[in-house]
């Protein structure tokens, strides 16, 4: 026992000596997930997005900002005003044709009804839409980065079935082969077992193919450069959402756009209401503001303007009407948007709940079917058993192996469909 306890330890001792020399990478889910979102394309526009509400809100902002123009003006008319008065002693001036005018025009909002506020609320709206879209997106490429991490996952363990079946099997060829020249067996069996380790190495070439495939994938999203030899960790799933809750991007957007609905009704009730602006103009030409003076001279006039639009023939009304039918046309989109996440919620539980229940008899199958390959390997070695019955009872064996591997990885990504469901990532690696 003790012997064998040193047996054991030199063999850890090596493979770390091996696995050290190899430089292989532990990979875990989240990492890859990580890498992969800090080089997506799409995630890079949130600073596009933020920049340009900045900018908008800038541009908003200029409205309150006096409005300061410069204007001038040239002309010559075919007429001009003139007095018709004939009296003795007195002689009307005459002006001259041609007039010349340049004017400092000033402008200041003094009263807009909230235009401009609620133009700014909405902005900042459309910039939580926009983002929400963002990471709608972002969440569609995650789960995408998380299915081709599980395949690679499923192959890996899948191919070490195949190592382990290999080296059964091997172990198992060479001891008939002795067999055969000590006569307890025939040779027709050794040929049915490298036929075995042939078909064997076949599918594990199959799944090697497949894995490097689907690690090409990941390395071009996450950059990690992943290699057949590294190893990928399990996700552990911290816990599982008993009810329904949803906070998924889609959710959060369709609330998001409802908002805006108020929002732009309330826009188009301020457009109703009265503006006032406050003006001065000061100005140098000919003539001023005496038409009757045709010299060159200054003027200037500071005032208020006030606009309202006393009748619109309901503009106004059938606006905010068609943003009301918008806002109910959203809500149902909410609706039915709930009831197939709520719906699948439940089928991914009951997934979840049945894949538990079948890797509980997945292990006890292996288990007995071990024990029976076992006893059947015994039963060939004396030469009372033939090939082509232990290898059956050694594909059973290989089947259940696969199986219970497939299931493993089938719940992993179960759960984490879940949380893509809801919204909620939570991995506790």
């Amino acid at each position: 026992m003790m012997k064998k306890i040193q047996l054991t330890i030199l063999f850890v001792m090596l493979s770390l000596l091996l696995h050290a020399q190899s430089g292989q990478k532990i990979i875990r889910l989240q990492l890859v997930i990580d890498s992969a979102m800090a080089r997506y394309p799409v995630s890079k526009q949130q600073q596009d997005f933020d920049q340009v509400q900045q900018l908008t809100l800038q541009q908003l902002n200029a409205a309150f900002l006096p409005g300061i123009s410069l204007n001038g003006q040239m002309s010559i008319q075919s007429d001009v005003t003139q007095l018709s008065i004939s009296m003795p002693g007195f002689s009307p001036p005459e002006l001259a044709k041609d007039w010349y005018k340049i004017n400092l025009d000033i402008t200041q909002i003094v009263y807009d009804g909230g235009q401009i506020k609620h133009n700014k609320s909405l902005e900042a709206q459309q910039h939580k839409i926009k983002i929400a879209e963002l990471e709608s997106q972002e969440n569609a490429f995650k789960e995408s980065v998380s299915k081709l991490y599980f395949r690679a996952l499923l192959l890996k363990q899948q191919i070490r079935v195949f190592q382990s079946m290999h080296q059964s099997l091997s172990a198992t060829t060479h001891e008939m082969e002795a067999a055969v020249e000590n006569g307890i067996v025939l040779a027709s069996g050794v040929q049915q077992m490298h036929v075995e380790l042939l078909r064997n190495t076949s599918q594990k070439l199959e799944a090697e193919a497949a894995l490097e495939a689907t690690l090409a994938f990941l390395n071009v999203y996450s950059g990690l450069q992943i290699q057949p030899s590294d190893s990928l960790s399990s996700p552990f799933i911290v816990s599982q959402e008993r009810h329904f809750s949803n906070q998924r991007p889609e959710w959060i957007g369709l609330n998001l756009q409802i908002e805006k609905s108020g929002l732009q009704q309330k826009l188009i009730q301020a457009k109703r209401k009265p503006n006032i602006l406050a003006f001065a103009q000061a100005g140098y030409g000919r003539p001023g503001y005496n038409m009757l003076d045709d010299q060159f001279s200054d003027y200037y006039m500071i005032g208020l303007r006030f606009n309202y639009k006393i009748w619109d023939w309901k503009t106004n009304q059938r606006e905010q009407s068609i943003w009301q039918i918008s806002a109910s046309i959203i809500e149902k989109n909410k609706q039915s948007f709930e009831m197939n996440q709520r719906a699948a919620f439940e089928a991914k539980k009951a997934e979840i709940q049945k894949l538990k229940e079948i890797l509980s008899n997945d292990s006890a199958i292996v288990q007995l079917q071990e024990a029976i390959s076992e006893s059947q390997r015994a039963a060939l070695k004396a030469g009372i058993l033939t090939s082509a019955a232990f290898l059956q009872e050694v594909e059973k064996l290989r089947m259940a192996l696969l199986q219970h591997e497939t299931n493993k990885i089938k719940l992993l990504n179960a759960m984490t469909d879940l949380m893509f469901i809801t919204g909620k990532m939570n991995f506790d690696e």
